[in-house]
């Protein structure tokens, strides 16, 4: 899972979180995953919840990390009808 500190940077928005960020509107990604796809920026990183809300690629992206996690064994992510980003 990936680090979250001020200086972190939305991989979809490109935007740093800053200082006071809402620890309710970021979401960290885990490492290991997207190494050979479109999405590999995302790989160990984080991302606003109200940029995915919004992100045209999310249902593709989420197909695409729960097919990388579930071939490793690990709990996979789902999209609430609020369509943010969560662990199943």
């Amino acid at each position: 899972m990936a680090f979250i500190y001020p200086d972190s940077v939305c991989q979809i928005c490109g935007k740093k979180l800053g200082d006071n960020y809402d620890e309710n509107n970021i979401v960290g990604l885990p490492e290991g995953i997207f190494m050979l796809t479109e999405f590999s920026v995302f790989n160990d990183n984080v991302i606003h919840q109200s940029c995915f809300q919004v992100w045209k690629k999310a249902e593709e992206f989420v197909d695409v990390l729960n097919s990388e996690l579930k071939r490793s064994g690990r709990k996979e992510f789902l999209i609430t009808e609020e369509r943010k980003l969560k662990y199943a």
